[in-house]
């Protein structure tokens, strides 16, 4: 039982932020390429810095509007707390039916430990 719990954690652990990783490889080849605007190969701090500026308000905005939930250009606990818990409800959700390959509303054994191999494959080919 203690080897099916640990399994279990680690498999939602790292399911999530790792196939996050996975799959954002080619968007952060992309940016990094925007980045670059001397196309050196290399981002100087110049680069950076501007790259930020011109995306980090955008990003900051879109967050605020996200967080006010009734456009009222404040944002009280209440909204807060609720997005903040919508969102990790719903990344648990992805969490859960990444493992629970049958989709049956059970994660067995099998199913994490297959998680957890398929994980540890994928890093390793890293």
């Amino acid at each position: 039982m203690k080897k099916i719990l640990f399994a279990l954690s680690l498999v939602i652990l790292f399911s999530f932020s790792f196939s996050q990783v996975l799959a954002q490889d080619d968007a952060a080849k992309k940016i990094f390429a925007e980045i670059d605007t001397d196309k050196d190969g290399k981002v100087s701090k110049e680069e950076y810095m501007a790259w930020h500026m011109k995306y980090a308000t955008k990003i900051r905005e879109d967050r605020f509007k996200k967080l006010d939930v009734n456009g009222d250009g404040k944002i009280t606990r209440d909204e807060f707390m609720d997005v903040q818990l919508k969102e990790a409800e719903f990344i648990g959700k992805l969490k859960f039916r990444r493992i629970d390959q049958n989709r049956d509303g059970i994660i067995t054994e099998d199913e994490a430990i297959k998680r957890y191999n398929d994980l540890k494959q994928a890093m390793e080919q890293r």
